[in-house]
């Protein structure tokens, strides 16, 4: 029944581009970027909407919460890219493994744009406004 009134909810009230949200499952982790990009993208519909049904979510109101919640959707969104290539299908583990060099490369190449406060290649965080977030975010990077 939920599921009825937000999809009513988001179409009438905000009138958002989402035919589908998905309100429980269990997701398949390379599917998880997406269902965190459409949890972004929804935030204010679906904080609204919890309100009205008086269960609001707090973590929405925590801006610390929120800023981690950003950087998890945009990296599981490179990780998926990586993960989801098609030419990755019937290689060797030689060619495989260069294709993670490359990502390691590419998580090196962020953490530089993110230690100069460039969030081109954090879509969620820019919309969202992270900033303050971007020492953690170069911290775990690193660790990767």
């Amino acid at each position: 029944m939920n599921y009825h009134q937000f999809q009513n909810f988001v179409k009438s009230e905000w009138e958002a581009d989402h035919r589908h949200v998905i309100c429980y499952c269990d997701v398949c982790w390379l599917s998880r970027a997406n269902v965190l990009k459409v949890i972004a993208e929804l935030k204010d519909p679906i904080q609204e909407f919890m309100t009205l049904k008086n269960e609001p979510i707090f973590e929405f109101d925590d801006s610390q919460c929120w800023a981690d919640f950003a950087f998890l959707t945009d990296i599981c969104s490179h990780m998926a890219t990586v993960t989801l290539q098609p030419q990755l299908r019937g290689q060797l583990i030689n060619a495989l493994s260069s294709h993670v060099k490359i990502f390691h490369a590419k998580l090196k190449h962020f953490v530089q744009q993110l230690t100069k406060n460039n969030l081109s290649h954090f879509p969620v965080m820019t919309r969202m406004i992270c900033k303050e977030n971007v020492p953690k975010c170069v911290k775990c990077i690193s660790e990767l």
